[in-house]
């Protein structure tokens, strides 16, 4: 990573020929987001530096889609966690490198997100808004761990829900219906519909325990081999994303229900503090990065297709947090767009705080969203660990989509 540092390359302005105004900057690629071999370190640098450059102030979450595929594949998504000032959600407390942010959020290729959408099986309306709550929701984990024993068992993998916890959460989990006879059938759901559980505002400081109900998660789970998970390949499992298939039949598994209550949930992490209501509104930063060889006329149809997913962004965590949290977007530009021209060394990008990233969505392996989640460090920070466990998962992934690739 500290190789990255030093080097100076650029990033460009992107088109000139339009008037038109977006909750967004754009920034043109100097290649760091479409190499395979880039590290969060190099594109988080890019990013800071490009939000400097542009004049705009820096947010507590930036969030940056690209037009082409990043870091070799359109599936993978990443959060670079800057910050945390949370305990009791069993995450260290971490002051930021780079105040007042608090992550940055790369959601891959925006233009693919019909492709993406199909890797999951999942309707397209409304998949864009899913993966930035998806990754939105790593601010505060999830990493909470249950009573003993089955410690882990709300947990699927690193910063995601375990698929047979109940619930609706871009992180993870499932609506399942209890058939009386030990078995449990998933509801599918559409990622339009997606809302974060009260568990989920309970970490995020939305609401406070006393709006927190039991909840269970399936345990001692027997699922049948087919059908496959698309993600990750052979039978579902906690690790698996969310159910959004709409080509198969619901998915039936045997198991136990286990009930866990909010005290539960702080016996084992501790109480959350800073208390609910504390801080129920954080400012957003949108980049959307142009390829490095893209034309200004493709810079402009790339927007054309950015413009609804940026706009919707702020309203999505409305909907999804039942209005209790709010999104102040700060990023405006009119083209020309800006970028962060010739910006090199260690610079914004720097060491220090809790930079680290996770990884969501991106295929099968060891841990990623279908999205395509990963968690990596910029710095050394504390969760540094889990992008090794992320990229194991990513790589699964990329292998599975030439695989299917080479069959189609």
């Amino acid at each position: 990573m500290v190789a990255l540092f030093a080097l100076a390359v650029g990033l460009a302005s992107a088109s000139e020929a339009s008037a038109a105004s977006h909750p967004y900057i754009v920034i043109r690629d100097d290649g760091a987001f479409a190499s395979k071999t880039s590290g969060p370190a190099l594109l988080s640098k890019r990013t800071i530096d490009a939000f400097k450059a542009a004049g705009t102030p820096i947010p507590d979450v930036i969030s940056v889609w690209t037009t082409f595929p990043m870091l070799g594949n359109d599936f993978a998504t990443y959060i670079d966690p800057r910050a945390n000032d949370v305990s009791g959600i069993n995450i260290p407390v971490s002051p930021s490198s780079s105040p007042p942010l608090r992550a940055i959020l790369y959601h891959n290729n925006a233009t693919a997100i019909a492709k993406r959408a199909a890797l999951q099986r999942a309707p397209v309306d409304g998949f864009a808004s899913y993966l930035f709550l998806l990754e939105f929701t790593h601010n505060w984990g999830p990493e909470i761990i249950a009573p003993a024993p089955g410690t882990q068992d709300l947990i699927g993998f690193d910063y995601h829900w375990s698929f047979f916890l109940e619930g609706t959460s871009p992180a993870g989990g499932n609506v399942w219906k209890d058939n009386a006879d030990g078995t449990f059938t998933v509801v599918p759901r559409a990622p339009k519909d997606v809302t974060y559980t009260p568990l989920d505002l309970y970490l995020m400081g939305l609401v406070d325990k006393s709006q927190v109900p039991p909840f269970g998660v399936l345990v001692q789970t027997t699922v049948p081999a087919m059908p496959v998970d698309p993600l990750w390949g052979g039978a579902f499992a906690g690790h698996s994303f969310p159910w959004f298939d709409t080509t198969n039949p619901p998915l039936t598994v045997t198991a136990t229900r286990r009930v866990i209550t909010i005290d539960d949930v702080i016996a084992s992490n501790g109480v959350r503090s800073p208390a609910a209501g504390t801080k129920t509104s954080f400012t957003l930063g949108i980049a959307l990065v142009a390829g490095q060889n893209e034309t200004d006329e493709q810079v402009l149809a790339d927007e054309a297709i950015f413009d609804p997913i940026a706009s919707d962004l702020a309203p999505a965590f409305a909907r999804a947090t039942g209005q209790r949290g709010t999104l102040d977007v700060i990023t405006q530009s009119s083209d020309p767009t800006t970028g962060a021209g010739g910006a090199g060394g260690a610079g914004a990008g720097g060491s220090g705080g809790a930079a680290s990233s996770t990884s969501s969505t991106g295929g099968s392996g060891s841990k990623a969203d279908a999205g395509g989640c990963s968690v990596s460090s910029t710095d050394g920070g504390s969760t540094g660990a889990l992008f090794g466990a992320a990229a194991a998962l990513l790589a699964g992934l990329s292998r599975k989509v030439g695989s299917r690739r080479k069959r189609a």
